[in-house]
Formats: C-alpha cells, sequence, structure tokens
C-alpha cells in the first residue's frame, strides 16, 4: 500500500477543470513529490520521484506546465499495486506449480522457465518496480513509456531500487530496464520481444503486461485503447490455438468460465494475460473492453480481495467508489478497478476477432 507522499515545497490543491488548471503557473503546477509503496508481502519499499498529482481529467496539471502526464504518480497505480503484490497468479510464492501445467502444452520450447513482465505506460514505474520486488533473479521486467522524459525518469527510478535492494538483500532481485515504446508500434513491440527472447525465438515474449491509468482523454481514447490491445496482443506470450479457451456466449465479454482468476492461486492457472488498472472519468469503461474484445481477448474480474493468514478472503476487494472504499464486486459509483484480459477463442458464427 502507499504509505506517505512527501511533497518538496506547498502541494497544489485539487483542481476539477482544465481552466483552473490553465491559470495556475508552471512553478505552482510543478511541485517536487516522492511516492512511496510498501510491499507488505517482503517489507520493500518503492519510492519512485516525480511531480505531484493534481487531479483533472487530463492530466493536465503536467501537461499545462510542459511536462509528460507520466511524470505524476497517478492514484489509481495503488489499486493495481495492491492486485499485483496479493492476487496475481504469476507473481505468487507458488507460481512455478501454476505454470506448469501450462507450460506442458506450450508450443513455444525455447522458453525457459523464468517469467517476464512489461509495463505500458509506465511513467515513473511504481507498479512495474513492484513487479520486479517479486520476481527472482532469472526473472525480467521492463518499464515502457511513449515519452523519452518520461523514460528517464523510469531509468532514475529503477536505478534508485537497486541501489535499496542491493542495501537490503546485497544483490539484485531480477533484471530490468526501461525503454521507449509506441502503441501501436509493430516495430517497437518486435524490437522489445526479441531483446529479451532468447536467440532463435518468435512471437511475443511477457507473461503478464500491466498497465495503470492509461485511458483518460475522451478525444482520443477510442484509438488509445485499440493502440493498447494491439501492443499487449504482440508482447503477450504466443499461445497454441487449441490452448486458449472458448469465451462464454451468453455472457461474451465478461464470460469468466474460460480464464478464471478466482479462487485459491492454486486452482488458478497461468496464462498470458493483460491487466490494465481504470478509472472511471469522462471515458467509458466499455471503450477499454471492445478494444480488447476485438483483438481476441476476454474481460474476467480478478480475485475478489486479499487472503488473511487462515485462508480467509478479506472483504475488500479491486472495485473501488467515489469515496475510496473498496469492494469484490462493482459498486454503486465505481469509481476505479482492475480490468483482466486474457485471449479468449470465439465460437462459430460470433464476428468477434479470433
Amino acid at each position: 500500500m502507499v504509505v506517505d507522499d512527501i511533497a518538496g515545497g506547498e502541494v497544489a490543491g485539487s483542481v476539477s477543470s482544465l481552466d483552473e488548471v490553465a491559470s495556475k503557473s508552471a512553478e505552482e503546477i510543478l511541485q517536487p513529490r516522492s511516492t512511496t509503496y510498501v510491499v507488505e508481502r517482503t517489507g520493500c519499499r518503492v519510492v519512485v520521484d516525480g511531480y505531484a498529482y493534481v487531479h483533472d481529467a487530463y492530466g493536465g496539471n503536467l501537461s499545462n506546465a510542459g511536462k509528460a502526464t507520466g511524470a505524476a504518480c497517478w492514484p489509481v497505480s495503488n489499486l493495481l499495486a495492491d492486485y499485483l503484490c496479493w492476487d496475481c497468479p504469476l507473481l505468487q510464492p507458488n507460481w512455478a506449480l501454476l505454470r506448469q501445467s501450462y507450460r506442458s502444452n506450450d508450443a513455444s520450447a525455447a522458453f525457459g522457465s523464468e517469467r517476464r513482465i512489461c509495463e505500458l505506460g509506465s511513467g515513473l514505474g511504481l507498479c512495474g518496480i513492484v513487479a520486479a520486488s517479486l520476481l527472482g533473479e532469472n526473472d525480467i521486467a521492463v518499464l515502457t513509456d511513449g515519452d523519452s522524459g518520461v523514460v528517464d525518469m523510469a531509468h532514475a527510478s529503477l536505478k534508485q531500487f537497486a541501489a535499496a535492494e542491493k542495501a537490503r538483500n546485497g544483490s539484485q532481485v531480477c533484471k530490468r530496464s526501461a525503454s521507449l515504446l509506441q502503441w501501436g508500434s509493430e516495430h517497437d513491440a518486435k524490437e522489445l520481444n526479441l531483446s529479451v527472447l532468447p536467440r532463435g525465438a518468435k512471437g511475443g515474449a511477457f507473461d503478464l503486461v500491466i498497465a495503470s491509468d492509461v485511458i483518460y482523454d475522451p478525444n482520443v481514447a477510442t484509438q488509445a485503447a485499440v493502440s493498447l490491445a494491439s501492443t499487449a496482443n504482440l508482447l503477450l506470450r504466443t499461445e497454441p490455438d487449441d490452448s486458449i479457451p472458448f469465451a462464454d456466449d451468453q455472457a461474451g465479454c465478461s464470460g469468466r468460465n474460460w480464464a478464471d482468476t478466482t479462487g485459491e492461486c492454486i486452482q488458478r492457472e497461468i496464462r498470458p494475460m493483460c491487466v490494465v488498472a481504470f478509472e472511471n472519468r469522462d471515458v467509458s469503461f466499455e471503450v477499454l473492453v471492445d478494444a480488447f474484445c476485438k483483438e481476441g481477448f476476454g474481460l474476467c474480474h480478478p480475485s475478489p480481495g486479499h487472503v488473511d493468514d487462515e485462508g480467509d478472503e478479506l472483504p475488500e476487494g479491486y472495485f473501488e467508489n467515489i469515496f475510496g472504499d473498496r469492494y469484490p464486486q462493482p459498486p454503486m459509483f465505481c469509481r476505479s478497478s482492475i480490468c483482466c484480459f486474457a485471449r479468449a477463442r470465439q465460437r462459430a458464427g460470433n464476428n468477434n476477432k479470433e
């Protein structure tokens, strides 16, 4: 969980419109801020340095001051970080048992046993580094962003984390890097895949692709969502066609029978998946879902919530209302949620892309 936000100087107050943001000077907007997230499973502290986040619909607190929106840590990243820490199957201690049955049917024999994670639109890299902190020494985590200046900030975050981990553990936990990547660019996706794949291997390289609060501007939301889904599909590990479950015709993209991420972790099968933290602003949630469905993905809910030491589920989940309260199912006044997308075949007669 996020335990503190340390501001360098007075933090600009919350705003509700771009007009209010435009009336502020760059000096008023660009307040330095460090955000700290504690990975409760391990006690690891992840710290990223950037600018203070001031809420408005389009992240204008930074763009109107000549900075990229990714130079601030957006609040919904806390929701994604919690999911990665507690309920992402790939990052659980018993992940190898979950992967074994899937690997036995994997057509990509060149792949080893390492886990590979990529964050799209990483910004300062909080979520990607949280994921990296839960990986092993042979695993790979890559932070990507479309802005070169933000990539430099992500590099700085990784360097700071590496130093902290070396002081804490005496060694680096996993292989990690930050790279420039434009969504929708097949060239960029191919180059990134080749940079982490074993020699001679082809196709997608990653087991997990994550993104946090990256669809927010209604003027470009549809195209952005399409590019996000397309890039995720290019990056995710290739699956044999006959191993991809069918989506539920009755429930459409909401079917959960083909990619179950609920229940005890040991009962879940690890498949390539894209996990997106989404906050409702002026963009409909359906824009994101439709884009992934057209790329051959289906949507399922994340696990209901954390599990305590006795194995009992705690009440909080991954749907958050406008008051910051969390629920295992979408509540009234739902503000943000975790969305898990995995590939799903459509039955004959369905118009969606297979």
